[in-house]
């Protein structure tokens, strides 16, 4: 600690103690004006009342000092500030006024006589004093007149943010943004309050333009791109309201917690990460037209014969005709062939198919040279929470050194683009509002810690040897070619064949579904469009509980709700994922498909596909399902 900083009475303490002395002064020579009423008639006044210069700043700076007024930060002062120089203003008065009338005379030391001017220097010097304080806190603030032009702010992609709460949080957030340079390129265009006394009014010169109703129709006519949440005393049922609001018009939304909340301790770290400091908020994106799209001719999917990724690959053959397509896959239990049956056929040379594992360094080497790969789609992982609970190797061993080989060989032959595929479970539960790109990471299973992990050695390579990457990170998914032992398919093919649906714990666990060619047009806009080193969420925000997931294929399939069985839960299980898409949308990426359509397609698709899944229930299938449910299932 530097020394300096731990003198009580350091320099900026010096300056304002000057300051309270020649106020002082000056309130002693005003009062003698006042009483006296001559200007030019008091220098003998002052000469034989001398003993007040002294005694009044003996007085009143101790009093100061003792009233910590020399150790606020007079910028963020508040009405408790003034109560406190009121207060130190009457203590000092009445200790003057006792010493003068009181005690100097027992001491026989001239002292004023004069009862009103010693009131009137009291009076004074409280007024100086509290001038003084608050004119520094004015001065501070810096606060700039609004006379950057309106239009500016149309043109060059500035924020225009809406502030949903028109109280001393939104004041305190208008106030911050106008005092700090760094926020300066954002413009707070009005508030919106449900208080009807409020609206017309002002709050640092920016109006209450009407209530949250009128959200939709402010938003079109003022260009509104942010609104921030600014009621910190509301309640959540007004909170996800107004979400809803925002969500339904595509409008980003930040928000604060509630306060009672901080207070009491109960704000979760799921919930205060969601937060973003005042110069952070928002993010600027490069819009379609003005970016032209990466042109690739030869690209490499790893994890290919997987289920997104085999549906990538279809997607990914049929939108661009001039690309090749090598798929590189190690066809483990997931992985089948089957997913990407006929495309030889219906596409020749343009799709080639190799057998090998990620993390052989040099079979990844030899297809990235042979074919001139030009850029790399990673989908290769071990995916599935309940076997990385069972055995975590294998996925540090796929998931983590395997992209670090495929980096490497990125790195060694110079890729245009790598895409890393992740997922919304790298950020853990959220059990409020939903996550942005920027939130901290916190993994609950050793799958999302591997993703994770292999997301910031994507990230560190960028930044170390600047390898153009980008990253999708999605939520759950719903669609053909999906392996039995996940959730959607294993209630589908239950259902048919009248078994059990084991639902984990109380099953209000949350998970937002997404067709799986909504998010197969994600990655292609990310890989085309995407700025290098960039992440992007994506999902379709259609978020069900598992229970209602399994009521609505049992509904579907005219199964009576008597199947679903709640087990116990699995360890780390996250209550609800849920992400903010806002980012991709300026992209101009919107998902096509309702959750609704894309669930009744994804059953239509078992059921006529019998022939696919039948042979993939075999013994390793029955085994792995015996392990995670059979103990389970037993304890009803």
């Amino acid at each position: 600690m530097d020394i300096k900083n731990k003198n009580p009475i350091g320099l900026r303490t010096r300056y304002l103690m000057a300051i309270d002395l020649v106020c002082i002064v000056i309130s002693i020579v005003l009062s003698f004006i006042i009483r006296i009423e001559a200007l030019y008639d008091i220098w003998p006044y002052l000469k034989k009342y001398w003993t007040l210069f002294i005694l009044a700043p003996l007085v009143r700076i101790p009093v100061y000092y003792l009233f910590h007024l020399y150790k606020r930060i007079w910028r963020y002062a508040s009405t408790s500030e003034l109560a406190s120089i009121a207060l130190s203003g009457v203590i000092g008065s009445a200790i003057i006024a006792i010493i003068n009338f009181v005690l100097l005379p027992i001491l026989n030391i001239p002292h004023c006589i004069s009862g009103s001017v010693v009131t009137l220097e009291g009076i004074l010097s409280t007024i100086f004093l509290g001038c003084s304080r608050f004119l520094l806190r004015l001065l501070q603030e810096r606060i700039p007149p609004d006379e950057v032009p309106d239009s500016l702010f149309l043109t060059q992609n500035r924020r225009r943010i809406l502030i949903i709460g028109a109280g001393n949080a939104g004041a305190m957030i208008s106030r911050m943004m106008k005092s700090y340079p760094s926020v300066q390129e954002s413009r707070i265009i009005g508030f919106i309050d449900d208080d009807p006394s409020k609206l017309s009014m002002h709050i640092h010169g920016v109006p209450v333009l009407g209530t949250r109703d009128a959200i939709p129709a402010l938003v079109k006519k003022h260009h509104i791109n942010e609104a921030i949440i600014a009621m910190p005393s509301a309640d959540p049922d007004s909170i996800d309201d107004i979400y809803h609001i925002c969500s339904t018009i595509s409008l980003p939304v930040r928000t604060l917690p509630s306060i009672y909340d901080l207070l009491a301790g109960s704000m979760t770290f799921d919930q205060l990460r969601q937060l973003r400091t005042i110069d952070d908020m928002g993010y600027q994106i490069s819009k379609p037209h003005e970016k032209r799209p990466i042109k690739l001719t030869s690209l490499m999917i790893t994890g290919g014969a997987g289920f997104i990724g085999s549906n990538f690959v279809h997607f990914m053959l049929r939108e661009h005709p001039d690309y090749r397509i090598v798929v590189f896959d190690k066809l483990t239990y997931a992985g089948n062939l089957d997913n990407l049956q006929g495309l030889k056929g219906k596409y020749g040379d343009r799709y080639v198919f190799v057998k090998g594992d990620i993390c052989e360094y040099s079979k990844v080497a030899d297809v990235i040279q042979h074919y001139k790969i030009d850029s790399i789609v990673n989908f290769a992982a071990e995916s599935h929470v309940d076997r990385s609970l069972m055995n975590p190797e294998s996925f540090l061993n796929t998931n983590i050194y395997g992209t670090y080989s495929l980096l490497r060989a990125a790195r060694h032959f110079r890729v245009k683009r790598f895409h890393q595929v992740s997922t919304d479970e790298v950020y853990g539960q959220v059990t409020r509002g939903s996550f942005s790109e920027e939130d901290p990471l916190e993994t609950r299973s050793p799958y999302s810690a591997t993703k994770a992990g292999a997301d910031l050695l994507v990230h560190a390579y960028r930044t170390s040897f600047g390898i153009p990457v980008t990253i999708t990170r999605g939520s759950n998914n719903i669609g053909p070619y999906q392996y039995p032992e996940k959730v959607v398919p294993l209630f589908i093919l239950n259902a048919l064949e009248d078994q059990i649906l084991p639902v984990y714990g109380d099953g209000l666990y949350v998970r937002d579904y997404q067709y799986v060619i909504d998010h197969c047009r994600g990655i292609d806009l990310v890989l085309h469009t995407g700025e290098s080193g960039e992440i992007y969420n994506l999902g379709a925000g259609n978020e069900v509980a598992a229970i209602d997931l399994a009521k609505m294929i049992l509904h579907y399939l005219k199964k009576p709700e008597s199947l679903i069985q709640l087990v116990a839960d699995r360890p780390g299980q996250d209550r609800r994922y849920s992400l903010n898409c806002m980012k991709i949308k300026t992209l101009g990426w919107t998902p096509k498909w309702t959750f609704e359509k894309g669930l009744e397609d994804t059953i239509n698709w078992y059921l006529n596909n019998e022939w696919w899944w039948r042979k993939l229930k075999n013994a390793e299938y029955w085994k792995f399902y015996d392990t995670q449910y059979k103990e389970r299932l037993s304890k009803k």
